[in-house]
């Protein structure tokens, strides 16, 4: 058994409520940012699947621009850390981020970075929480095949728009796009998906661009 798991339920719910042992099962405030997505629970679950790899690179990103006290690259990390970190409901790992982002935007230019190593390592120890917490409750989930909550209300040219400025909220609005654009041509939309998980703008605008001509010819 994996000891870093976090606590089982003191009580077990009951087999028709898997939702409910994976709210106790994970430490991520999942419902309110899946409400915040308009309740499409299978297409949270398949970017939560891309969450984890995202936090470890940028993780590794963040590293490598205090190593080179590289001020802009670590703000941009740190800022983009907590934007994607709160979109999942990592509200820890979000609350230090932005505790780190708005230290080092307001550090003088002159001087280190103000990030110490012990405040990394606590970094680090929130990102492999949530990564954790991510796969677990996607596993949940997943057993737990829900009923997708039908329609949603976005639309791609608010997408597009989104995407043009590398803005995280894209994240909150490709879930909220009508799910028949996904059966129209469910590789471009599985395209988008990965490349919102990545966090890659540019290639997810691409994408975007297709679903709006129509699909892929």
């Amino acid at each position: 058994m994996d000891s870093s798991a976090p606590p089982a339920p003191s009580s077990p719910a009951p087999e028709s409520e898997p939702a409910a042992q994976a709210a106790a099962a994970t430490g991520l405030a999942w419902q309110p940012a899946l409400a915040r997505m308009g309740g499409d629970l299978p297409g949270f679950v398949q970017l939560l699947g891309g969450f984890p790899q995202a936090m470890f690179d940028l993780l590794s990103a963040l590293a490598t621009a205090l190593q080179a006290q590289d001020r802009a690259t670590a703000i941009r990390c740190l800022h983009t850390l907590k934007g994607t970190s709160r979109t999942f409901g990592a509200e820890a790992l979000g609350t230090l981020s932005q505790t780190l982002e708005l230290r080092t935007r307001a550090a003088p230019e002159d001087q280190p970075l103000p990030v110490s190593a012990q405040e990394q390592a606590h970094l680090q120890q929130l990102v492999y929480q949530a990564a954790h917490d991510a796969e677990q409750l996607v596993q949940w989930l997943q057993a737990s095949d829900p009923a997708a909550p039908a329609g949603g209300n976005a639309t791609l040219d608010e997408l597009r728009q989104l995407l043009q400025r590398s803005n995280l909220d894209a994240l909150d609005v490709f879930l909220r796009l009508d799910p028949a654009l996904g059966q129209r041509d469910p590789d471009t939309h599985l395209a988008l998906c990965q490349a919102l998980q990545r966090l890659d703008f540019a290639d997810a605008l691409r994408h975007c661009d297709t679903l709006a001509r129509g699909g892929a010819r």
